[in-house]
């Protein structure tokens, strides 16, 4: 394959992998602004989107370009995937986040009167912005953890960030306007920030960093390089905002708050939900772009693509946009904004010319061309807040539509003419080619829009949504060999899907298997009559085939956190799968369960009364296995015991001295160590005392005290003796493979 369509394909891939995620996204952004309309209508969109203007301005100015200048550094100092390269970068983005958060915040405190003043007309909402001075900390806070994401390219990490935290933020928000609609702008704006927040510092932790200590001429020199291009950036996305902000000012002055709302809304269909495209691409485009700067021929290779991706999506969702934009309308806001369509009709064409100077407009960043970079944003701003004040002075929100196409028109023209004489950048007559058509089909869908017979124009406007969809496959398809691409992915997905339904069904069929295989009357009759309610509900204790309850009048304790089925009684986790139904359980003393307990089939325990058994995290007896306790027997952790063991602190009968008539105590205790392996038909007498990492022979009787020893020992025989030291069951290799095969 050649080098031009493994580009393309990454270039697709990538957008098809966030543009999935953003597709959730915008239903989110959906569902908020739909809420939005029908709780507080025009007027409280209206006065959202000035506070989002004026915070949006502020926060540009403090922010310093960070969420762009950082991307840039970090994805130029990345070399081949070693993390400690970035680390230092990393750290002091993080830090300037910190910096220029509290920086924000501070100065909207401190001209909380003068924005309100600005803002609205009045001081009325002085407060208002005093309590959402604190988000502009968030918001700096979270961009500190996402520029790191993509400045590494986790795009998959940073796609869930955006998208978890925009959820969770979406939760919060549509209660609170429910109860307290207009009420319910200040609390809902600081809730959904700090929600993306936390969700943003979650996904960040997922990059294992170590701690970097940089020094101070090593964060100044950093630092001062990151500030640099950042305060480039900050100037031009501050003329931006300026410049919206002053055409929302001048939109409410002139037309009063719900103008400012339709002018919002009709805007957040275009850059929002169409506009989210450019985010998509541009997420993965930009580091790379960066990365390559200094070599202008792949540059322009790099942005060809790049344009030619773009127009090929663009045009498809521009058809479908006004073909279906009184419905878009009417499912997003409410009948009381059909007065946007027309304004939206004349930008949705826009979006045309802005996705080829959206590619070109990042040569200048990538570069560090700050002369350039300044004259254009000063020039093309101006001529957006000219042309926007103009357009809805003479033709109101309609105006407003054609201004912004006929701005992007010329901005388009104006970076090809700055990026040929600069850099030498060119187009190629195929893109133009293929760019003219696109536009014609755009043109042609929004005359049809005219067509005085509904039936006629749908008609028609739908036949051009599929010609378009058609003609964009067949020139994908000549670029990246779409079709080797989409099989590809597709069965390389079909493989995962796959696989993960057959986990979930086999892991579903061995939980059902076990499930059947649960004595549920026994368990539930032992659960609700030992325990208390809050744990007995988890049903903690399960019982396996038949099993006799001599008498369970003891005290029975679990310590530690209670999960459902962590103690199994004739657990089915060995080769054997018969019962024999002779399982017998008597608890006259106290038992004590510490955690996971396995006993397998056919088990006999008896406390008696007096006695006290403690058993530790993943103990357990194999099948037949006896445990007898008069007096006092612990088992430690992974203290496991094979098949026909017996463990009995007691010799049940009284012994004598038969010269002195002395007679012998009947019990003494038992203390086996954490991490003991006994093989099978091992017996464990009374006095018995085992070091931790202790192995026990096959058919040993234990009888004495083994920790003099030390640990890790082989003992066997009758009695059992020591017979070898330095040696262990690989506890370290199946530790994981026990808990994963034997914990319910």
């Amino acid at each position: 394959m050649s080098d031009s369509k493994t580009s393309y394909h990454r270039i697709v891939k990538t957008t098809s992998l966030f543009g999935g995620v953003q597709f959730f996204m915008i239903i989110i952004g959906v569902i908020r602004t739909k809420c939005i309309a029908v709780f507080i209508g025009p007027e409280g969109m209206g006065i959202i989107s000035l506070l989002n203007s004026a915070m949006n301005l502020v926060g540009g100015v403090t922010g310093l370009g960070i969420e762009t200048s950082g991307v840039k550094h970090l994805s130029s100092s990345y070399k081949n995937d070693n993390l400690s390269t970035i680390a230092s970068v990393a750290a002091l983005i993080k830090k300037l986040a910190v910096l220029t958060g509290i920086l924000g915040c501070v100065l909207v405190i401190l001209f909380s009167s003068w924005l309100s003043q600005i803002t609205f007309g009045n001081s009325n909402h002085t407060f208002t912005f005093v309590f959402i001075s604190i988000t502009l900390l968030f918001r700096q806070l979270m961009i500190g953890q996402l520029v790191v994401l993509q400045g590494l390219r986790k795009m998959r990490l940073l796609a869930k960030a955006n998208f978890y935290g925009n959820g969770l933020g979406l939760l919060v928000s549509i209660p609170l306007y429910y109860y307290y609609r207009i009420d319910a702008i200040v609390p809902t704006i600081i809730v959904a920030s700090l929600a993306s927040l936390l969700v943003s510092f979650y996904y960040s932790k997922k990059i294992p960093f170590e701690k970097n200590v940089f020094s101070k001429e090593q964060g100044n020199a950093e630092g001062k390089s990151i500030i640099r291009l950042g305060i480039l950036l900050t100037l031009s996305g501050l003329l931006t905002l300026l410049s919206t902000y002053l055409i929302q000012i001048f939109v409410g002055k002139w037309g009063g708050l719900e103008q400012v709302g339709f002018y919002n809304a009709g805007f957040t269909l275009l850059n929002s939900y169409v506009g989210v495209i450019f985010t998509v691409m541009s997420t993965d485009y930009f580091p790379r772009l960066a990365f390559i700067s200094a070599d202008n021929e792949k540059v322009r290779t790099s942005v060809v693509q790049q344009s030619f991706v773009s127009i090929l999506i663009i045009t498809p969702v521009i058809i479908l946009f006004l073909t279906c934009i009184p419905l878009i309308v009417k499912i997003i806001f409410t009948p009381e904004f059909n007065a946007i369509i027309p304004m939206v009709c004349f930008g949705i064409i826009a979006m045309l010319f802005r996705a080829v100077s959206w590619s070109m407009g990042y040569i200048l960043i990538a570069k560090g061309d700050s002369k350039m970079f300044m004259r254009t944003a000063v020039g093309f701003n101006s001529i957006s807040l000219i042309l926007n004040v103009l357009g809805y002075y003479y033709y109101g929100l309609e105006g407003l539509g054609f201004s912004f196409l006929l701005y992007y028109f010329i901005h388009f023209l104006g970076l090809k003419i700055i990026t040929k004489k600069r850099y030498g950048f060119y187009f190629e007559s195929d893109f133009y080619n293929t760019y003219l058509i696109c536009i014609l089909l755009c043109v042609a869908t929004f005359l049809f829009r005219y067509l005085p017979n509904p039936i006629l124009k749908y008609g028609l406007m739908s036949l051009m949504v599929v010609v378009s969809i058609v003609f964009v496959l067949f020139e994908m398809n000549k670029k990246t060999a779409l079709k080797e691409l989409f099989n590809a992915i597709i069965k390389k997905r079909m493989i995962e899907i796959l696989k993960n339904v057959y986990r979930k069904v086999r892991f579903f069929y061995h939980r059902l298997q076990l499930y059947y295989s649960v004595n549920w009357t026994k368990t539930l009759y032992f659960n609700f009559k030992k325990f208390p309610y809050p744990i007995a509900k988890q049903l903690p204790v399960f019982f396996y085939g038949k099993v006799k309850f001599t008498s369970i009048t003891g005290a029975i304790k679990i310590e530690g956190v209670v999960k459902k089925g962590m103690i199994g009684f004739g657990q089915p986790y060995e080769m054997n799968t018969l019962h024999k139904g002779i399982a017998e359980i008597t608890i006259l003393g106290t038992l004590i369960l510490k955690g996971h307990i396995q006993l397998g089939k056919d088990y006999f325990i008896y406390v008696g009364d007096g006695g006290l058994c403690e058993l530790g995290h993943m103990a357990s007896l194999a099948s037949n296995a006896k445990l007898i306790c008069m007096e006092h027997v612990v088992l430690g952790d992974y203290a496991r015991f094979g098949s026909e063991s017996q463990i009995m602190d007691t010799n049940f009968h009284q012994m004598m001295d038969t010269t002195t008539g002395e007679k012998f105590k009947m019990t003494a205790p038992i203390r086996i160590g954490n991490y003991n392996y006994a093989a099978s038909r091992v017996t464990v007498l009374q006095n018995t005392t085992t070091p931790d990492f202790c192995t026990i022979g096959s058919s040993s009787v234990c009888t004495a005290d083994y920790t003099s020893f030390g640990s890790n020992i082989l003992i066997g025989g009758i009695p059992a003796k020591f017979i070898k030291n330095a040696i262990s069951r690989d506890w370290e290799g199946e530790k994981a493979l026990l808990d994963e095969y034997l914990i319910v």
